[in-house]
């Protein structure tokens, strides 16, 4: 197992690879959630450190943690010997990530995040950002699959129904108040990443992450479809049957930026998406057709 300055050295060696001068690094996932499954804990697998709050940027010859005050104490126990600058947010004289990396690089050169692990409107503020000091941000690639070995498989806890008694509204009823508010915004294709809101939508629930009744998927919802992706092997044959008589239709969770591409290829299809809760890399093909609006099922 690879210790903590390897894992930076490892990474370092993958930006050469990739022609990257710098890397971030969010506590994030392709959902935006606040709590994360292990698979997508890269940020604390990289600094080794714990706390659910923090950034980082790594350069060829420097990197640096962002971390509120509630975990100072913490993080300075858990980068002790990292090689790893401790970045105090809030206190006085500490420069921004984005600052910090403009600091750092001279024009023409590029920045790396996982596009999975940035929301549409954070890629949008770091683009302009760092467009202002002529620097490239580069959201295609995933550079730790190259030298994390012992990366967790992604979650299959069960899904299990939540009885409409109980949710006050079947699913039905939902998904046709969705549509309905997809309508007034002149909206063709709803895409839905936010494990909360699709749980909401669908009373369903599930436990692939600590501390919410969620399961990882996307929910897509157009005039005449409702498509989950999912993996189908955490759902028990009756909820299946159920899910198709109530008209939604289950398919591979690694499968909804092939859908998109499908539904959109007509250029003057629209897109819903909520910018704070759908990653960039699954919308940025389609920004031109996006309308950035808060998920309806938001204000149900």
């Amino acid at each position: 197992m690879l210790t903590v300055p390897e894992r930076i050295e490892a990474l370092r060696e993958q930006m050469q690879i990739h022609g990257l001068d710098a890397w971030l690094v969010y506590t994030a996932d392709p959902h935006l959630s606040e709590y994360l499954p292990e698979h997508w804990s890269q940020r604390e697998y990289l600094s080794g450190f714990s706390g659910s709050a923090a950034y980082m940027a790594v350069t060829q010859d420097k990197a640096s943690l962002w971390t509120d005050s509630r975990y100072w104490v913490q993080a300075e126990a858990q980068l002790k010997d990292s090689g790893i600058a401790l970045m105090k947010m809030g206190a006085q004289g500490t420069p921004g990530l984005e600052d910090w990396v403009k600091e750092q690089l001279s024009a023409g050169q590029a920045v790396g995040v996982n596009g999975l692990a940035l929301s549409v409107a954070q890629a949008l503020k770091l683009e302009e950002s760092l467009g202002q000091a002529e620097l490239e941000l580069v959201v295609e690639h995933e550079l730790l699959d190259a030298f994390w070995e012992e990366r967790p498989a992604l979650p299959q806890a069960p899904i299990y129904e939540h009885d409409a008694k109980y949710a006050g509204l079947s699913r039905q009823q939902k998904i046709t108040q969705v549509r309905e508010a997809m309508r007034e915004l002149d909206s063709d294709v709803h895409l839905i990443s936010a494990l909360d809101d699709i749980a909401w939508i669908l009373n369903l629930r599930g436990s692939d992450v600590e501390y919410n009744p969620v399961f990882l998927s996307h929910l897509i919802l157009t005039e005449g479809q409702a498509l989950l992706y999912v993996d189908s092997v955490k759902l028990s044959e009756t909820l299946l049957q159920e899910l198709a008589t109530d008209g939604v239709e289950l398919r591979p969770y690694d499968a909804v930026t092939a859908d998109l591409r499908r539904l959109l290829a007509d250029e003057q299809t629209t897109l819903l998406v909520d910018a704070a809760r759908t990653a960039w890399t699954i919308c940025e093909p389609y920004t031109m057709q996006a309308m950035l609006a808060l998920n309806p099922s938001q204000r149900l």
